[in-house]
């Protein structure tokens, strides 16, 4: 029940990346070339390896590497290495600039570790989720995106119960996730 990703395509994810770090322009348009390979050759582990190498170029606590977490997050958690992708998910905390950018991370964070049956981590995420949540409320992209935000926390709420076996509240999760999309 969440919103369908509406994305930059990652070349134009890495191409900012890039100009924010103020990289010389052929370690940008390398590392960029290399990630946009791997990616399109279908090579997980050249793609992990390349971004690897792009953060490396931008710093990996420099704003610009936010978005190259996010690519290596999703890889990690895609490939079953969950210490790296929770570890890659608290970096991408460290350098987010706003409660928006919190949002996915923390509800990649949430679920990492519910589905790692790390429940009292699991449920600190949750509870910062929810206090980014409270922060977004007073934005003015809340009369266009709070819909889709709730729908994320009621689905991580979800979740959750569910992972500890609390299936009333979490069919009530999964039916507040749904209305609010």
């Amino acid at each position: 029940c969440m919103k369908p990703s509406a994305s930059p395509p990652l070349r134009l994810l890495l191409l900012a990346a890039a100009l924010f770090a103020a990289l010389p322009a052929p370690a940008a348009a390398s590392a960029i070339d290399d990630v946009l390979l791997a990616r399109t050759l279908g090579d997980d582990d050249a793609e992990r390896i390349a971004l690897r190498a792009a953060l490396a170029e931008v710093g990996e606590r420099s704003s610009a590497a936010y978005p190259l977490h996010e690519r290596l997050r999703a890889l990690y958690s895609d490939a079953g290495e969950f210490a790296q992708a929770i570890a890659t998910t608290k970096r991408q905390l460290e350098i987010a600039s706003s409660p928006g950018q919190r949002l996915g991370p923390l509800i990649a964070l949430a679920s990492l570790y519910g589905g790692l049956h790390q429940m009292d981590q699991a449920h600190n995420a949750l509870a910062e989720l929810e206090q980014v949540i409270t922060k977004l409320r007073s934005t003015r992209r809340w009369a266009t995106s709070g819909a889709w935000w709730q729908a994320g926390l009621a689905k991580t709420k979800a979740s959750l119960a569910m992972q500890a076996g609390q299936l009333e509240k979490a069919e009530d999760g999964w039916r507040a996730c749904l209305s609010s999309a």
